[in-house]
C-alpha cells in the first residue's frame, strides 16, 4: 500500500512537471504574436528597426515570464530550477563536456567552410544598424535558450520520477523531449519561413547533445547553457 502511494505521489508530481514543462514551450512561441509590432513601422521604415524592436519587446516579455514560471514552479513542486551549484566534475567527465562542445563547433564550421557561425551569419560589411539587428536577435536566441533548457530539465525530472529503471537517471529524457517537440518544429519554421534549414536540422541533434551535456554535469543548468550557448553562437 505504501508503495502504491509513492507511485501515486510521483506520478502527481511529474505530471506537475510535465504541464509546466509545456508552459515553457508554449511561452517560446507564444510571443509570435508580437511580430505585429512590424506592421507599425511599414509606413515609415521596413527592415533593422523592427527586427530589433520585435526581439527586444519579445525579451522583455521571456525574462519575467521566466522569473515568474520559476516561482510557480517551487510553490507547486518544491523544485528549484536553475538552482543547483555547480558540482566538482571529474576530469575525464569535463573533457567530455569539452568535447561535446567543440565538435559541434568545428562541423558546423565546416558546413560553412571553415568560417564560424557567428562570423558567416553576420557578413563581412554590415552597417551599424544591421550588427545592432544581429546582436539583439542573439540576445534573443540566448534567452530563448534558457526556455529550451527550462523544457529540458523538467522534463529530466519528471520522467526520473515515472521511469525507476537501473539506467533511469542516464538516459538524456529532457534532451529527447527537446529534440522531438522544439527540434522538429523548429525544422517545420525553416521549411516555411525559406530559412536555413540546415541548421534546423543540426539543431534536433544539439538539442539531444544538450541532454545528454546537463546529465554529464551532473544536472548543472549553468554549465549546460553556456555549452549550449558557446554551440548557438560560434
Amino acid at each position: 500500500m505504501c508503495n502504491e502511494n509513492e507511485r501515486a505521489e510521483r506520478k502527481k508530481l511529474a505530471i506537475k512537471y510535465f504541464m509546466f514543462a509545456i508552459i515553457a514551450f508554449a511561452g517560446i512561441y507564444a510571443v509570435q504574436i508580437f511580430h505585429l509590432f512590424e506592421l507599425l513601422f511599414q509606413p515609415v521604415y521596413r527592415g533593422n528597426i523592427s527586427t530589433v524592436v520585435y526581439c527586444a519587446i519579445t525579451v522583455a516579455v521571456w525574462i519575467p515570464f521566466i522569473i515568474l514560471l520559476r516561482k510557480f514552479v517551487l510553490k507547486h513542486t518544491g523544485y528549484k530550477l536553475f538552482n543547483r551549484e555547480n558540482p566538482p566534475i571529474p576530469f575525464k567527465r569535463a573533457c567530455i563536456i569539452y568535447a561535446c562542445v567543440f565538435v559541434p563547433i568545428f562541423i558546423i564550421s565546416a558546413c560553412l567552410g571553415f568560417e564560424l557561425k557567428i562570423v558567416y551569419e553576420l557578413g563581412k560589411r554590415v552597417t551599424q544598424l544591421q550588427i545592432i539587428k544581429n546582436a539583439s536577435l542573439y540576445a534573443q536566441g540566448c534567452v530563448e535558450l534558457i526556455l529550451a533548457l527550462v523544457c529540458l530539465e523538467l522534463v529530466q525530472e519528471g520522467m526520473e520520477l515515472l521511469y525507476r529503471g537501473k539506467h533511469a537517471n542516464i538516459i538524456p529524457w529532457g534532451g529527447i523531449a527537446l529534440a522531438l517537440t522544439y527540434g522538429f518544429a523548429e525544422v517545420l519554421v525553416a521549411y516555411l519561413s525559406g530559412a536555413n534549414v540546415l541548421f534546423a536540422w543540426l539543431n534536433i541533434a544539439f538539442f539531444l547533445l544538450y541532454g545528454v551535456i546537463y546529465l554529464l554535469s551532473k544536472k548543472s543548468f549553468s554549465i549546460t547553457l553556456f555549452a549550449a550557448i558557446m554551440i548557438y553562437l560560434l
